[in-house]
Parts: C-alpha cells; sequence; structure tokens
C-alpha cells in the first residue's frame, strides 16, 4: 500500500495529536489504570445525563418479571415526568461521586469500648477509654467539652500540659459519666496537631441507660426503628442514590440475603412540611381545618401520643436527629419549646427516654460555620465534622445501640426515630453523601434479626428549584420514598401473611395514618404469635385512591388525577388575582387583631412592613375535577420581593370554583396556600402577628 504524502498541515498536526494521546494514555495507564485517557473519557461521558438513551429511566428495585402497577390494574397510577422535566433532573443532580468522602482526614485519639455492668442491676454500660495521643502537640492547650445540663451551652475542661494518655483517659471517663447522667451522651476531645498546627477535635460517644425488661414486658418483643430522611422523594431517591439501588436490586434477586427489602411506589405525604407530617404519625391526627396557618404552626406535635404507646407496652424510647436545639428548629419546634429550660420541661411529657447524640449537633453544625442549621447547603455539598458525614454518626449509634443491647441480657426492646436533614437543603445535591452508608446501614439492619426498621422521608424537597420550574416537581414533594427492612428471621415470626400484605403493598396508596397502624401493631406484638395485620401489614385495596385517604388541603394527590391546563387570561386573572385577595385580607385581619381597629381609611394604613402582595407571574396551572359543577385550580403565584432574600416569592394556591367560568358569579373559594420560598429570614422584619409565611418586607 502506497503512503500517502503529508501535505498539509493539518494532517501533520492530526498525526502529532494522536501520537501524544497514544503516549499520554500508555505512561498514565503504568502509574494507574484509573488515570487513563479512557478512563477520563469515561468519566466525562458519565457526568453528561444527555448521552444517556432514557433521561427518565424506569423506578424500581423488584425483578424485571414481577408485575407493575399497570398490570395489576391498581387504581392510583402516578404521574408520568415529562422528557423535559427528566433531562432537567438528570442535568441539575447528575452524580458526584466525590460526595460520598468527607474531604478533611478522621483523627481518632480516643476510643470508648462498653460492656457489660458490672452487676446485673445497673442501667449503664462499663466504659473503657483508650487513648493515644500523639497526635497531639503536648505544649499546647487540649481540653474536652461537655453540654452544661443546666443551660444547654458547651463548656471546656482543660486538661494538663503534657498530661499522658492515662491522665486524658481518666478525665475523660470522669467527664462522660457526668454527662450520661444527664442524658448527654457525648463529650468533644480537642487538641492541636503535633507538627500541623491543625484543629483536632474528636467526638465521642457513649450509650444512655439501658433499662431492665420489666415483669410486665414479654421477653420477644421486637425491636423498631423509624429513620426520617426529611426532604426526600421517591424519585429524587432514585436519581441521588445510584449505589443503594443498585444494592437493593442485587439482592431481591439473591435468595440467601439475611432480610426482606421492601420498596413502596406510592406513599403519600399527608402535607408538604414536616409539622403536619409527623402530627398524623405521632398524634393519629391533623390539624383543625378551622385554624389559620399560624395557628396550626404554634400547635405543638403530639409526640407523646405514640411514643406513649412504645412506653406502655415496655420500650426505652429514643429520639436522634441532626439539629442544635439553639436553632429552635427539630424537636423544639415539635414541642414549641422555645428555651433550654422549655425544653427539658417539655421532654417531660413526651414519653421519650432519651435523646442521645442530639445535642452534639451544636457543636458539629456551629464549627462548621452553619449558625446551628443545616438547611442551606454549602460548596462542598457535604456536612462533615472530623472526616465524618453527621448522618454517619446518627447510623453508628443506633446500630451501636441495637448491638450493645443485644449484649446485655433482660433490657427493655427499643422504639428510636432517628431524623436526618442531609436531604433538606436548597440544591438538591447533599443528599448523594448518604448513598455509600444507607446502603451498609441498610445490610447491617438486615441482619438484626430481632429489629424492624422504616427508613422513609416525610415529603420530597420544598426548597430547590425544581418544584418551582416544573408541576413535577411540586408533585414529587408529596411522593416521598419508603423502604421497610424486615429480616427473614423476624419474618417467619410474623408469619406468611403479614410477609405477603407487605410484599403486595408495594404497589398499593398509603400514607403515615396507615404508617402509624403499623407501628401500633409491633407495640402490642408480644413477639411470639403471628402479627396482627393491619397498615401496611393487613390488605390495602387496589382501588384505593386519594379520596380514600386522610390528608390536608394543600396535600397534592401522586395519582393521575389532575391534568394541565391553559387557561385564558380572564380566567387567569380572576381565580389568581381572588386567591392573593384573600391571602391580603388575612394579612390585614392579622394587623387589625394586633394593633386594634383603625380610623384611619387611607388604604395604605391597612399594611405595615408586610407588604401587600403583587402578582409577577402565574404558572404551572393545574386543574382536578371535585364535581360535575366545581373544579380545583392549584397554580404558582410569584409576587414583589423584598430586600431581605435575593429569591422570587412564590407561593402555591388552590381555588375551587364553578366549572362553567361563564357564570355571573364563580362560586370563587380559597383552599389552601403553600409558600415555597424560604421566609425564615422575613422574620426580622416582619409584623407582629402576622404570619410569617405572608410576609414579604423590606430590610429595616
Amino acid at each position: 500500500m502506497k503512503r500517502l504524502p503529508l501535505n498539509s498541515s493539518f494532517q501533520l498536526v492530526l498525526v502529532c495529536f494522536v501520537l501524544v494521546l497514544i503516549i499520554y494514555n500508555g505512561v498514565l495507564v503504568t502509574i494507574s489504570p484509573e488515570f487513563s485517557f479512557t478512563s477520563l473519557l469515561k468519566y466525562i461521558v458519565s457526568r453528561d445525563p444527555y448521552l444517556n438513551k432514557n433521561a427518565c429511566p424506569e423506578m424500581s428495585i423488584q425483578p424485571a418479571d414481577s408485575v407493575t402497577l399497570v398490570q395489576e390494574n391498581t387504581a392510583c397510577l402516578p404521574h408520568i415526568q415529562s422528557e423535559k422535566a427528566c433531562k432537567y433532573t438528570a442535568k441539575t443532580y447528575a452524580p458526584y461521586p466525590s460526595l460520598l468522602e468527607c474531604p478533611e482526614l478522621p483523627y481518632k485519639l480516643c476510643t470508648i469500648l462498653e460492656k457489660k455492668p458490672k452487676f446485673l442491676n445497673h442501667s449503664y454500660t462499663l466504659l473503657k477509654i483508650h487513648c493515644d495521643m500523639s497526635l497531639c502537640d503536648p505544649n499546647k492547650p487540649m481540653y474536652v467539652e461537655a453540654m452544661n445540663p443546666k443551660n444547654g451551652k458547651m463548656i471546656k475542661y482543660d486538661i494538663p500540659l503534657g498530661a499522658n494518655d492515662s491522665t486524658v483517659e481518666n478525665l475523660i471517663l470522669k467527664y462522660a459519666e457526668t454527662s450520661r447522667a444527664s442524658d448527654l451522651t457525648f463529650l468533644f476531645l480537642n487538641c492541636t496537631g503535633l507538627f500541623t498546627n491543625v484543629k483536632i477535635s474528636q467526638l465521642l460517644t457513649f450509650l444512655p441507660a439501658i433499662p431492665h425488661l420489666t415483669d410486665k414486658t414479654p421477653k420477644h418483643k421486637v425491636n423498631v426503628n423509624l429513620v426520617l430522611i426529611d426532604s426526600l422523594s421517591r424519585a429524587h431517591f432514585y436519581r441521588s442514590l445510584p449505589n443503594t439501588i443498585k444494592f437493593l436490586q442485587k439482592i431481591n434477586t439473591n435468595p440467601s440475603f439475611p432480610g426482606h427489602i421492601f420498596e413502596y411506589e406510592l406513599f403519600q405525604a399527608v402535607h408538604g412540611h414536616t409539622h403536619e407530617s409527623e402530627q398524623a404519625l405521632f398524634g393519629g391526627s391533623l390539624y383543625s381545618i378551622n385554624l389559620t396557618s399560624k395557628q396550626k404552626s404554634a400547635k405543638p406535635v403530639d409526640l407523646h401520643m405514640l411514643y406513649g404507646v412504645f412506653k406502655e407496652a415496655g420500650y426505652q424510647t429514643m429520639f436522634l436527629e441532626d439539629l442544635c436545639w439553639v436553632a429552635g428548629y427539630g424537636i423544639p419546634t415539635s414541642l414549641k419549646a422555645r428555651s433550654w429550660t422549655a425544653l427539658l420541661s417539655k421532654m417531660t411529657g413526651t414519653n421519650i427516654d432519651t435523646r442521645g447524640i442530639t445535642e452534639a449537633a451544636c457543636k458539629v453544625l456551629k464549627d462548621k460555620g452553619k449558625h446551628m442549621l443545616p438547611f442551606f447547603d454549602n460548596k462542598e455539598h457535604q456536612l462533615c465534622f472530623n472526616g465524618k458525614h453527621t448522618h454517619e454518626y446518627l447510623f453508628d449509634y443506633l446500630i451501636h445501640y441495637l448491638d450493645t443491647r443485644k449484649k446485655i441480657p433482660k433490657r427493655k426492646p427499643l422504639f428510636s426515630y432517628t431524623v436526618t436533614h442531609v436531604s433538606h437543603d436548597e440544591i438538591g445535591l447533599r443528599v448523594q453523601s448518604v448513598d455509600k452508608h444507607l446502603q451498609k446501614f441498610i445490610e447491617t439492619l438486615s441482619m438484626k434479626n430481632n429489629t424492624i426498621s422504616f427508613i422513609f422521608a416525610d415529603h420530597g424537597n420544598t426548597y430547590t428549584r425544581y418544584p418551582s420550574k416544573f408541576p413535577e416537581g411540586k408533585q414529587e414533594m408529596y411522593h416521598p420514598m419508603m423502604l421497610v427492612v424486615l429480616p427473614k428471621g423476624l419474618a417467619q415470626r410474623f408469619g406468611n401473611d403479614v410477609v405477603r400484605n407487605l410484599l403486595q403493598n408495594q404497589r398499593r396508596l398509603f400514607n403515615a395514618f396507615d404508617l402509624r397502624k403499623s407501628l401500633i401493631a409491633l407495640a402490642k406484638y408480644d413477639g411470639k404469635s403471628g402479627l396482627e395485620q393491619t397498615g401496611l401489614f393487613g390488605y390495602i385495596s387496589k382501588d384505593r385512591t386519594c379520596k380514600d385517604l386522610t390528608l390536608t388541603k394543600e396535600a397534592i394527590c401522586i395519582c393521575r388525577t389532575r391534568k394541565y391546563t391553559k387557561l385564558n387570561m380572564n380566567e387567569e386573572f380572576a381565580l389568581s388575582e381572588f386567591a392573593i385577595g384573600e391571602l391580603n385580607n388575612e394579612i390585614q385581619s392579622a394587623l387589625m387583631k394586633t394593633r386594634g381597629t383603625m380610623r384611619n381609611s387611607n388604604f395604605s394604613m391597612l399594611f405595615g412592613s408586610c407588604q401587600r402582595l403583587r402578582i409577577r407571574k402565574v404558572r404551572n396551572v393545574v386543574q382536578e375535577s371535585k364535581s360535575n359543577e366545581l373544579v380545583v385550580t392549584s397554580m404558582d403565584i410569584t409576587v414583589q420581593s423584598g430586600t431581605i432574600v435575593d429569591q422570587e416569592e412564590r407561593i402555591t394556591v388552590q381555588v375551587e370554583s364553578s366549572v362553567e367560568m361563564d357564570k355571573n358569579s364563580l362560586k370563587m373559594k380559597l383552599l389552601s396556600f403553600n409558600r415555597i420560598s424560604k421566609y425564615e429570614a422575613h422574620k426580622q422584619c416582619a409584623d407582629q402577628g402576622v404570619p410569617l409565611n405572608l410576609c414579604v418586607c423590606n430590610k429595616k
């Protein structure tokens, strides 16, 4: 074959470029295969969601030959995402493998081992402390931090300069014993790194009292874990946690795996926010529809009711979360406790025995510059402390409790409610950091033969751009994820009928009230006979629709009962102006109650710092027939922005009206509203008495 001459500079450059690539690839493969050009190209391709053939992947962990909702003729079929929405989520929430590991190195200065109590009538474990302080500079300050049980603030205990390991061990043991007597089961050990001058802070944890079984408590009762991943929709669960999904798909075809993992396709949220969702789960009811949004937010969650069911059944009860009481969110919000003293006082009536390491979040979040609140993301899209994600501390603590309790004879079973807010942010990427740890957590729980675990969300993410840009995003807010982890040994005790129902109900519509029935059945279960077939353990009809569920008026049904529509200008104007007019009336009414009746009829005097809401844009209009004569219209209304937060102010409203829009009377009625945009920052300028979720105001 005749060689072609290099008769152009372009051909010469092309040949040189190919030779460079070959040499580059060969050298880097020699160093490490993961640095090769081929691997680099694969990484680039993997980060481009548009190269995937299907931007709307199927969401299922079941084998390919499993029965589907359509094949089973289920009445409720979930909404189908548009191709446009799928492309948006595939691009916006594409995986970042780097989020699986914390960027900083972990430092282990001390370990705490927990052994059986020296005497069987003791409730506390025996602590054994082992320290190696060689990583610390002995000539710089070292200290232990513990929380003051009187005021909820961290206090420092200095360690003498040059103290040896034995001295440090004795001090930690002393402060640990003191702290857990006040149900504060953590300490922080701090020093400066030798040669590195790096600040080192290690969180040390230990267990609370593990009480004895009473004579009335059956010996074979099971541990029950509730693990809430706040603000995680089912769709976002599938798109954000690929390792966990692959693991679940794999074990569902592996008959030797020690547990059953059930993943539920039609879990309907009762509300788009945690407060009312928790009231349904723990209190077994919704707040009265006659209450205003402000009155509802002022109501405490009836935690004591469900916790009381387990307490009365002989359980040790635990509440765990990753929020600090200082911020006022989490359990202080649930109990409406505005101070440490109020929190301690109200905790006495909750039937909660321990909050474990919850308060450790105060130092963790403060040290990370989160202002006591992890609801806002950072550029790393992670929340780590000492080389470990904050959700890992919760998962590890729960597993450690279960393992330790098993080793100590005749101890109470555990009912726990653990909440992580890793998915509760305005970006939507941080939840990817839980992927590896959730997989391991599920695998570990599946081997706890005396424990059943429910891993679920209360609703989807509310604050990302997706719900405001796409109707599908708003739909996801009311379609959370749920898994049930049931070890096969425990499944045999429950009975075949219960396992069959759990399997079948993966394709049935249900909500938190059904979950609550399941939990009450577990509290009453004696551990020997078959489990009561109720809630998820019982029969749920495939003909169920949202009309058969108890939901708040704000809730959007996840079934295909709604249609996206385009209103004409007159219809859109009438419905949107009516809705915003009703909200403005509520603002005025709140001001009048606070200030008293105003004599001046000047319109501007009817509003204070919280401005009159003015419509800027209407979008995402959805209609659902309520009857032959009435229709419910849902729409996102953008109103003017204040100067407090640089964001669009968006409110979702639902308005009931006549089907025939040309009648003289439209019979309009505002059913509900939900502020989509964040509004907490407006607290600094809001008028007294005006609901914060209605206030748009400027800096004073």
